[in-house]
Parts: C-alpha cells; sequence; structure tokens
C-alpha cells in the first residue's frame, strides 16, 4: 500500500503545483486542437531529424538475437518488411507486448507478473441538457452503487460541466456534462453491470438536482475497459511496472502509462517518454524539462 499512496501523492502533487484543479477542468485542454498536437509536432520532429514516420504498420515481432535488439517484423501496406534497428520503444500497453515479443526472451516471473496485471475501466457519459442545471464539479460524490447492485466494491461518479469551462461545447443556454464512473476492467465487459452503472449515474442527478429530468434532452454513453492501462493499484505501481530501460532485452525501452512513470493517462505517457528519452540518450531530459514536482 505505500507504493500506492505515493503514487497518489505524485499524482495531486503535480495537479497541486500546476495551479490546477478539478473545479477548473482539471489538467484538461480546453478547445482545439488539443493533445492531438503532442503526437503532431513529435512526427515533425522526427521527420525534421531524417526520420520517418510510417502510420498503418502493423508491428508482428520485435526480432531479438542473443538478448538484443536486431529490429522488427511489420506489415507496411499489406506487405511484410523486416526493419533493422539496434533500439525498439514498446510504446503499447505492457500486458499486451507479448504478442509481439515472446516470452522467451524473458524471464517466467517477469511474464508472469506483466500478465496479470489489470486494467482501470469506466464508463462515460455524455449529458445534453436543455438549461444549466449543474453549477458544480464534483470530484466524487457517494457511492452510487456497489456491491449489493453485483460490483466489486463501491461505484463513485465524477462529473464536470464542460460547457460551463467552455461555452462552445454546448447551444446558448444549454448545457453539456462530462460524467464518469470507474469501473474494473472485468465489469465493463458485463452488459448488466454497464447498464446499471448508466442508470445510476442518470439517477443520482435525478435524484440530487431539481429541474435535471425535465432538462434531459439526450445522452451518450461510452464504456473502456482500459481507462488506465495498469490500474493504480498494490503489486503495478513505482517500481513494480516495467523499467523504461529493459534489463532483459538491450536495446529496448519501454514508455507508456504502463510502464516506469508517475501520473496517469496522458500525464503518465509524457513522463515515461521523457524518461524514455532519458535512457537512450544518456541524458537527464527529466531534470531538464519538467518541473521539481514532476521528476520523482
Amino acid at each position: 500500500m505505500d507504493d500506492l499512496a505515493g503514487d497518489c501523492i505524485l499524482m495531486n502533487r503535480a495537479v497541486s503545483r500546476a495551479g490546477k484543479r478539478f473545479s477548473l477542468g482539471g489538467c484538461s485542454t480546453v478547445g482545439a486542437p488539443g493533445f492531438v498536437q503532442v503526437p503532431r509536432r513529435l512526427c515533425e520532429v522526427i521527420e525534421e531529424n531524417g526520420g520517418k514516420v510510417l502510420t498503418n504498420a502493423r508491428v508482428k515481432e520485435v526480432l531479438v538475437e542473443n538478448k538484443k535488439v536486431k529490429g522488427v517484423l511489420a506489415e507496411v501496406e499489406g506487405k511484410e518488411e523486416k526493419i533493422s534497428c539496434p533500439i525498439v520503444i514498446n510504446s503499447g500497453i505492457v500486458q499486451e507486448m507479448f504478442r509481439y515479443i515472446p516470452e522467451k526472451h524473458f524471464p517466467a516471473d517477469f511474464v508472469k507478473k506483466v500478465k496479470g496485471f489489470w486494467r482501470a475501466g469506466a464508463g462515460l457519459v455524455y449529458f445534453g441538457l436543455k438549461k444549466e442545471v449543474v453549477q458544480e464539479h464534483l470530484t466524487f460524490v457517494p457511492a452510487i452503487l456497489g456491491k449489493k447492485d453485483g460490483f466489486e466494491g463501491d461505484i463513485r461518479m465524477g462529473c464536470w460541466a464542460s460547457s460551463s469551462m467552455d461555452p462552445t461545447r454546448a447551444p446558448k443556454e444549454k448545457q453539456l456534462l462530462d460524467v464518469y464512473v470507474s469501473l474494473l476492467d472485468t465489469e465493463t465487459r458485463n452488459r448488466t453491470l454497464v447498464d446499471k452503472a448508466y442508470f445510476g449515474m442518470k439517477s443520482y442527478f435525478e435524484q440530487h438536482y431539481p429541474g435535471f429530468k425535465e432538462a434531459f434532452e439526450w445522452a451518450i454513453y461510452t464504456v473502456t475497459d482500459t481507462l488506465v492501462g495498469a490500474a493504480q493499484a498494490p503489486g503495478q505501481v513505482g517500481d513494480q511496472k516495467p523499467r523504461a530501460k529493459s534489463p532483459h532485452i538491450e536495446g529496448l525501452f519501454f514508455a507508456s502509462d504502463t510502464s516506469e512513470c508517475s501520473m496517469a493517462c496522458n500525464d503518465a505517457a509524457v513522463h515515461a517518454g521523457i524518461i524514455a528519452a532519458s535512457r537512450i540518450s544518456g541524458k537527464d531530459y527529466v531534470s531538464e524539462i519538467l518541473p521539481d514536482y514532476h521528476q520523482d
């Protein structure tokens, strides 16, 4: 539990020190073009330095000989192609890497541990209202569902009125609510529980916000089993996650929110990328780029 607490403290410390809080939109980007600018700019930098960016190229196998990366076998424009290279950066979910990096190259206990990582899922709703009903933003509310409803534990909800932060997100005088509940990855694949989660969220607003029921116009409900690829839970946070530089295969590096990093989701992926760049180059980009509260 110490590792779990440390991970949560790091995540909240960074948000706090950045002068953000949930009621002001957290650390999200409001308006276009948003986060897509990050990968676009990275592609530009790669090409400016003589590199090549391939999309829609499925990696079938990372080629390893004598514990060293030799390249990748990929499907490019429908044809199988061998690309020789001494370094491979795996930015995918670590539990899935054994589909393209054969297990035989890793110790059995490492394979077993990583395969055992579980994901954090979520039920995510947009509620469209005829008028503004909800003024505040809720980090979480008392459990709206729980074990008695068939879930593994208490189900808590978060919400923010995104059209109050950015008026362009809803027609004039109307309101857009962004709402979510955290679910286990296994719960997201249970249709009965998924439906209960939706109606639990909708019922909460109907019961606690006068006028919500009358103002309700529409809803878009999506579900993901991978809100966080490796849930922030005991045994799969901190140094329990694969290190940025693989100790098992020379030339193999990891850079995703499921490998060495702190924070979660987008922040974690960026942090992991900077750590991996440091390990590959031998330079301390973490200290050079990041503020002090995001260097641990």
